[in-house]
């Protein structure tokens, strides 16, 4: 996924998760999966392409942990 820092743009990464009891799918009535909103949860970016900035060195390429969450714009949702 792309990504950028305050002063470097261009960068991609991938994106691990680490789900909470909170954010974990419940099931439908025909037993598939559902993500459901939740608390934060960690997350964490592997560099894959360090973003750039004129006249600066590339981003260092280390892991860059954080917090996020689940938001959806959906207010009503019907699942089979």
């Amino acid at each position: 996924m792309p990504y950028s820092t305050a002063t470097h743009q261009g960068g991609m990464g991938l994106v691990t998760v680490t789900l909470l009891p909170g954010n974990k799918s419940m099931r439908s009535r025909s037993d598939k999966p559902v993500l459901i909103k939740g608390t934060k949860f960690t997350a964490k970016l592997q560099i894959t392409t360090p973003a750039t900035a004129p006249n600066m060195p590339p981003d260092p390429p280390t892991p860059k942990p954080g917090t996020a969450e689940f938001i959806t714009t959906t207010v009503k949702a019907k699942a089979r």
